[in-house]
């Protein structure tokens, strides 16, 4: 209370002893609920020229941005409250003649992002030191809201029918590759009294090539049998390579 005497003798003295509304705006840099209505109106008609040439005038004029942007809020906060309850009883900021004015160029969705993005400016405005720029990219972000205005009364979706697409699947088999026949490698009987060798047959080239002192006769073992380890005769020596081709 002693506050609000104290506002009230500085706007006595500014005034000449009497009170009047246009002297407490101008004592205090405030703006009127007219003329921020004006700004919402001139920002729904994308009006940025008008905009920004009204906000140099509320800055020439003394009028603090900061609580510009708050009652900006609070006026399209009672306007959403008034659009969904029609009570003036609720409403804070604005009267219900202002309420209804605002409501007839705003709707809902666009005051609500309008909403967001002053909410936003005013947490931004703590990080700057010049708060007027800030304030006015703002306000041009909110007319660009208005550049495909939506009505409003929202028009319901279309829902299209979907459209079904029969697929026919086609089974591709495999081709099969031909069957290469190899050729069976000659079968030599075993015949015990030939003392254990092929009989009219040549080893194979590469053990004739690599090693000259291999015999042309290979002893195979039949099934069955044990060879005796023979410790007496000539000596052979087999290379990797060879081994490694048998």
């Amino acid at each position: 209370m002693r506050d609000a005497l104290s506002l009230l003798d500085q706007a006595l003295a500014f005034g000449g002893d009497q009170l009047k509304e246009a002297d407490v705006l101008n004592v205090f840099g405030l703006a009127s609920a007219k003329e921020k209505i004006n700004l919402l109106k001139m920002v729904s008609e994308n009006d940025i020229a008008g905009v920004l040439s009204k906000l140099n005038d509320f800055a020439s004029s003394g009028i603090d941005l900061k609580r510009l942007s708050g009652s900006l809020m609070e006026m399209l906060k009672d306007g959403l409250i008034y659009q969904r309850t029609k009570r003036a009883s609720l409403l804070s900021s604005i009267k219900e003649d202002d309420a209804s004015a605002l409501n007839s160029f705003i709707d809902n969705d666009h005051a609500l992002k309008m909403i967001d993005l002053l909410l936003k400016a005013t947490i931004d405005f703590k990080s700057v030191s010049n708060i007027k720029p800030l304030f006015e990219l703002c306000l041009i972000e909110m007319g660009s809201l208005f550049d495909k205005k939506k009505p409003i009364t929202e028009e319901k979706p279309v829902i299209e029918k979907p459209v079904i697409v029969e697929v026919k699947k086609e089974v591709i088999q495999p081709k099969e590759e031909p069957k290469v026949e190899e050729e069976a490698p000659a079968i030599v009987p075993y015949n015990p009294d030939s003392g254990n060798k092929y009989e009219g047959t040549t080893p194979p080239d590469f053990l004739l090539e690599d090693d000259p002192k291999i015999e042309q006769e290979v002893i195979i073992q039949s099934p069955g049998e044990t060879l005796p380890i023979v410790d007496e005769g000539e000596s052979y020596s087999f290379s990797d390579d060879l081994i490694i081709q048998i």
